[in-house]
């Protein structure tokens, strides 16, 4: 069976009901249009939408060294979701020389499969990370990894078919962020099952997809922070090698943003807050969350998400902190207003002058365990979905 067999290379043409727009910061704006704007040099209106399988969302986004733009997520594919990839010339053309037409779906085992995180190798090379069901009924999930080589190709040099999965903490464990170190190994991040509640989870694997060992003493490791469930969402590899995590913690009570600093190995960075962990309740309700995190130029770390006050969900960058952990300031600063039973953010790294490696938003919401408020993930095959999903890019001018 060959690799394209494998990757579960038939696309889909069945038109979606909604869209999933995914932002980006035109790099030269035009005479013509203010920052903001559209950009017509793309796609000719600024977005376009593409059709992968019957049922598409694009929930990560990265900008190549040349500058064409690399969507992940995932897309149905018969009865089940696999992980879906598009690349798209700068004028927002699907790029013919990425598997043949832009487009490649991976379908690990059969099962379900979601994409929710994307990077980019300095050699060209994609790295997606997600979920992968582990029984027939996706029920459980674990970390799942796939790299193409530049050309859309399943990397055979990585995992020896392009394919990792990584069973984090025994139960369930989904990825949400994934990064490439300088040193070429792949870091990935999520939360994890321990079997009472969830933690933070990350994953080293060196470039040839194994479990870096001298990460944690196995390759992998759950972080219990708070008194309940633990999340992590964003991650960014600081300038010094450290690990930057943001998501969110139970305090007994309610969620409150949480950033982990971990060393290259592992362990948490005691000069960052007195023990590598930081936490802060920021709205009035019960539900406050970071969702993307970056570092700096001056190592100062941003950190951006969502937080409740108590009737809905805001959308805002929530602070700013030095490198040592302490708050530099905050940004007093308010965007769009969400429905309470959403968890949605922002996160804007451009506007720092860096250019961000992962975003990723899940409208499979949290799992529920006992405690918890939030419905189950996924829903099973053969049952139907309320929401149809097309994947869908949009570029605006660069303010």
């Amino acid at each position: 069976m060959n690799a394209w067999h494998r990757a579960g290379r038939s696309i889909g043409r069945r038109v979606a009901a909604l869209a999933t727009l995914i932002l980006l910061i035109g790099g030269i704006p035009s005479a013509q249009a203010s920052p903001g704007d559209l950009d017509t040099g793309f796609s000719s209106d600024g977005k376009v939408l593409t059709d992968i399988g019957t049922a598409d969302s694009g929930r990560a986004v990265a900008i190549q060294a040349d500058g064409k733009v690399v969507v992940a997520g995932y897309a149905r594919m018969g009865s089940d979701d696999d992980f879906a990839v598009a690349r798209y010339d700068s004028d927002g053309a699907l790029d013919g020389a990425f598997s043949s037409d832009g487009l490649i779906t991976v379908d690990f085992d059969n099962k379900n499969e979601s994409g929710y995180a994307v990077a980019v190798q300095s050699d060209g090379k994609i790295v997606v990370a997600g979920r992968a069901a582990t029984d027939g009924m996706g029920l459980t999930f674990d970390f799942a990894i796939v790299r193409l080589t530049s050309s859309g190709a399943l990397d055979t040099s990585f995992s020896s078919d392009g394919l990792q999965t990584v069973d984090v903490g025994g139960g369930n464990d989904y990825a949400y962020a994934v990064a490439v170190a300088s040193d070429g190994d792949i870091v990935v991040v999520g939360y994890g099952s321990n079997g009472s509640n969830w933690d933070v989870a990350a994953i080293r694997l060196d470039s040839s997809g194994n479990l870096d060992t001298d990460f944690s003493s196995d390759g992998k490791a759950l972080y219990a922070i708070g008194s309940g469930h633990d999340y992590g969402y964003g991650l960014d590899i600081a300038s010094d090698g450290d690990l930057l995590i943001t998501g969110s913690s139970h305090n007994g009570s309610d969620d409150d943003v949480l950033v982990l600093r971990l060393d290259a190995n592992g362990t948490l960075d005691t000069a960052f807050d007195g023990d590598g962990i930081w936490t802060a309740d920021i709205g009035s309700g019960t539900s406050d969350e970071g969702r993307g995190i970056v570092e700096a130029s001056d190592g100062d770390v941003l950190v951006g998400g969502s937080t409740d006050d108590g009737a809905r969900h805001d959308l805002r960058p929530l602070r700013r902190y030095d490198h040592d952990g302490g708050a530099a300031h905050h940004l007093h600063h308010r965007a769009a207003h969400h429905r309470a039973d959403h968890h949605h953010a922002l996160h804007d790294p451009a506007a720092f002058g860096r250019t961000p490696a992962v975003a990723a938003d899940d409208d499979h919401r949290r799992p529920a365990l006992p405690g918890r408020r939030n419905p189950p993930p996924a829903l099973l095959p053969g049952m139907n979905r309320a929401d149809l999903w097309r994947s869908g890019l949009i570029r605006s001018e660069r303010g």
